[in-house]
């Protein structure tokens, strides 16, 4: 009885350990493309604007768009924003080897209130790297008509 009772606690050490493992290589962002940038309320940058959000998107027309799922980002009380995204991987059918991305392309496009902003040509983001986007400003911005278009 008092072998059984050490094998079981064995046996829930060991999976304590491994999902505990499991846990910390999910929470390791190093390899993660961050992204980041500022919002202010006009050209002369001198007030950050809280509460934009963000959008990361994959870039359809490029070469080697993002892989991963759309991520929002909002700007803090200063308007600065900075996001972490996988880039993504795939496996090989024949093979069954997992590649991973290492660069992709991803749009950016900006939204407050009633208001968009999107770079045109959208931005190429690399595994461990930041790619800091130009400040943007609210006069830069266009009103979202009612139609339900943007």
């Amino acid at each position: 009885m008092k072998k059984l009772g050490t094998l079981t606690i064995g046996i829930g050490v060991g999976i304590f350990l491994t999902l505990s493992s499991c846990t910390e290589s999910v929470n390791d962002y190093s390899d993660a493309a961050k992204v980041s940038g500022w919002v202010y309320t006009d050209q002369t940058q001198s007030q950050g604007v809280p509460g934009v959000a963000v959008l990361l998107e994959s870039d359809q027309e490029s070469d080697t768009p993002y892989m991963g799922p759309d991520r929002w980002f909002y700007t803090d009380e200063n308007g600065h924003f900075e996001g972490s995204l996988f880039l993504g991987s795939g496996r090989d059918p024949t093979t069954g080897k997992i590649s991973y991305q290492y660069v992709a392309d991803v749009t950016i496009g900006y939204y407050y209130q009633d208001k968009a902003f999107s770079w045109s040509g959208g931005a190429t983001v690399q595994a461990g790297g930041n790619f800091i986007c130009p400040s943007v400003n609210l006069t830069q911005f266009v009103t979202i008509g009612t139609g339900g278009g943007g």
